[in-house]
């Protein structure tokens, strides 16, 4: 069962997954969405 699921990385193309006590990550061809600006470091 799938707990949770978020993109990341530099160019948010790794999808990762958290189900069943484990993480898992995939990277994919299109960029995911990000709902909040970065921060500025």
């Amino acid at each position: 069962e799938t707990t949770n699921c978020a993109f990341g990385d530099e160019d948010l193309r790794t999808l990762y997954v958290t189900a069943g006590g484990n993480l898992h990550s995939v990277r994919t061809k299109r960029p995911g969405w990000l709902p909040f600006p970065r921060l500025r470091r």
